[in-house]
């Protein structure tokens, strides 16, 4: 039994383990406090980087990776969560984009990066994009922003020896490797 944190608080997932309602979660979201180190092990599984994504139109010649000087004077679009920690990167390497549209919306920011909006900066992986979206865009590392996005295994430390966790673990880190 496992529950994403989609579903529930970071807090409300770790009560369900300690009730024994859940054995294990894949959460973004770690809280590293006492009494969780004390009773719950977490193991990264996954991190995504910030990535450009463009429509094919839009032309940085035959970069693969990107500046954030190169994302200068161009329409941004991006989540709401990373507006503040982007515009302060930007700022700091004297880096001008528009911000054009902060949404919530993966997939409202995807629409808009492909009727040419504007190019959207996201936190994830190239293979998972290009997989959900398709290949009609262009998709690009970007250097000089540190912007990660981790994904953990967390079970009670009780279960630590338990040959199913140990199974559902490594099908996890199997499948993860592949987005």
């Amino acid at each position: 039994r496992f529950k994403t944190m989609s579903e529930q608080t970071f807090e409300e997932l770790l009560e369900q383990m300690e009730n024994g309602e859940v054995d294990v979660g894949i959460t973004k979201n770690i809280i590293r406090d006492a009494d969780f180190l004390f009773n719950f092990e977490y193991q990264l599984v996954k991190t995504n980087k910030a990535i450009v994504v463009a429509s094919a139109e839009i032309d940085f010649g035959d970069k693969t990776t990107l500046t954030l000087k190169d994302l200068d004077g161009k329409n941004i679009i991006l989540r709401t969560k990373h507006e503040k920690r982007f515009l302060a990167k930007c700022a700091k390497c004297e880096s001008y984009p528009i911000v054009k549209c902060v949404t919530r919306s993966n997939a409202l920011k995807f629409e808009l990066v492909r009727n040419k909006v504007g190019v959207g900066f996201f936190v994830d992986s190239i293979e998972n994009i290009r997989e959900i979206y398709g290949n009609n865009l262009k998709f690009y590392k970007i250097d000089g922003i540190n912007m990660n996005s981790n994904t953990y295994v967390v079970y009670p430390k009780s279960k630590k020896n338990c040959l199913v966790l140990k199974k559902f673990l490594e099908i996890v880190y199997r499948d993860m490797t592949k987005l």
